[in-house]
């Protein structure tokens, strides 16, 4: 039976009704968190965006952290997300590529050139135009509540919105993954004890077996390193793209960073 006090979500159906508005553009409580099924939570996302960076106050982080997970779940695109993930993720490591090859005229802006047009493929795909009307109407009545003076630009906002959310997928889904490979450590310390005790050990089964996984390890670890570079770059120019140190460091009247509540 579905909780009445639930928002409703349906990502599978394009034409089911968006989250109602809550009015608050604010970090919610735990659980009242909605989340996707890539476990990509406000909370994430604002570890993601103050994680080695003083770029971001925590605060703004955590207002940017649940606008971006609204924004997608508005949009009902997390479905589509998660179905279309390896191509998506192939797509944003060639803008990477193409950023750090033109480092010199600007690589942040030449990423954001050209994953900007990309997120807007997969709103159109991903989303309905009913969908997307209605996170317009969202992101310009809380521009409203939070008595910004100038009206915002919508699609843009939400396409910035959406590639925070998508980087910090792909950062969680690499943490995840070296968390996952440090589970073995048990298993690699038994084979080293082996490998110490000589030449009986050895020969054993469980010593091939064990050999096998340390040559499977080390060959995933060098292809997860080269995805933690990468991430963690696309991570940095969205830290970047968010900062808020220039004003912050206004408000104190230094050149050092605050720290955020």
């Amino acid at each position: 039976m579905t909780d009445p006090n639930k928002k409703p979500r349906d990502p599978e159906t394009p034409g089911a009704p968006p989250p109602e508005e809550s009015g608050d553009l604010g970090l919610k409580g735990e659980d009242d968190v909605v989340k996707g099924e890539d476990e990509v939570t406000p909370k994430v996302i604002t570890d993601a965006l103050t994680e080695k960076s003083d770029e971001v106050s925590l605060s703004a982080a955590k207002t940017i952290a649940d606008a971006a997970e609204q924004v997608v779940v508005r949009l009902g695109i997390e479905k589509f997300i998660e179905q279309q993930w390896e191509k998506i993720g192939k797509k944003l490591d060639e803008c990477d590529e193409y950023a750090r090859a033109a480092a010199t005229f600007g690589g942040d802006m030449i990423f954001i050139s050209m994953a900007i047009p990309l997120v807007n493929g997969i709103i159109h795909v991903g989303s309905t135009r009913e969908r997307l009307t209605t996170t317009t109407e969202w992101i310009s009545k809380e521009w409203r509540r939070a008595s910004l003076t100038y009206d915002p630009e919508r699609i843009p906002v939400i396409s910035a919105l959406t590639l925070i959310y998508l980087i910090t997928k792909g950062w969680k889904i690499t943490k995840d993954r070296e968390a996952a490979q440090s589970i073995e450590g048990p298993r690699l310390k038994l084979l080293k004890e082996m490998e110490e005790q000589g030449q009986g050990a050895s020969q054993s089964l469980e010593y091939q077996e064990l050999k096998k996984l340390k040559e499977r390890l080390e060959k995933q670890l060098e292809e997860l390193e080269k995805q933690k570079l990468l991430w963690e770059r696309m991570l940095e120019r969205v830290q970047r793209l968010c900062s808020d140190k220039a004003s912050r460091e206004a408000k104190t009247g230094s050149g050092g960073s605050e720290e955020a509540g």
